[in-house]
């Protein structure tokens, strides 16, 4: 599925980054052969937003060098295609921009995939951001240290903020007794889940 979504996208992608926890099997020719690729491997620790922290304290005048950039996890992935899904935040007007949108606690773009505009990135408040993000732990400092704290900080600093799919909370504790048009308004991997249970 990862070099699927790789494949179907690179084309429209200037650099793409896979900084992945270190399975060989993500290191094999599949990806060495596919040009304009950079792997990174890194321990299995701090969920997502730890590896987006490191790459961009790592790599901030290059990731500001870009007019978008789009920070996917995997493991909540679907398979889309960015240039569709950029044109969606365009048409928008959105900055800051994701699959979807959550009020749990308060207002946040979850971190399924978050693209962020270079009117963003490059301001200081976004550098700052990753820089002063607590630890990683688990699924709720997910959510309070990074996908609450990124919305408020970019909000503060201007962002428009939009997503694909409609306002919705999305809990992982949801089953549709019958399959209904309300499946409608979630994104397509929670319908795939729910399809193949």
């Amino acid at each position: 599925d990862d070099i699927r979504f790789i494949e179907n996208n690179k084309n429209d992608c200037d650099m793409v980054i896979i900084e992945s926890i270190n399975i060989p099997s993500l290191a094999s020719m599949h990806i060495q052969s596919m040009e304009g690729i950079t792997y990174l491997a890194r321990p299995n620790i701090g969920y997502d937003a730890t590896a987006w922290k490191e790459y961009v304290l790592d790599n901030i005048d290059n990731i500001r060098s870009y007019d978008y950039v789009l920070f996917v996890n995997n493991s909540c992935r679907y398979d889309f295609l960015i240039k569709d899904t950029i044109k969606d935040m365009r048409a928008k007007g959105a900055t800051l921009y994701g699959l979807n949108r959550s009020d749990e606690f308060t207002d946040h773009v979850q971190s399924f995939y978050i693209i962020v505009h270079k009117s963003l990135t490059n301001k200081q408040e976004f550098l700052d951001h990753w820089r002063l993000m607590r630890p990683i732990t688990d699924r709720r400092s997910a959510i309070h240290n990074h996908e609450l704290i990124f919305t408020r900080n970019m909000k503060k600093i201007g962002a428009i903020v939009d997503s694909l799919t409609t306002y919705k909370l999305l809990k992982n504790t949801y089953v549709p007794d019958v399959y209904h048009e309300g499946m409608g308004e979630l994104p397509p991997f929670m319908k795939k889940k729910l399809l193949s249970n």
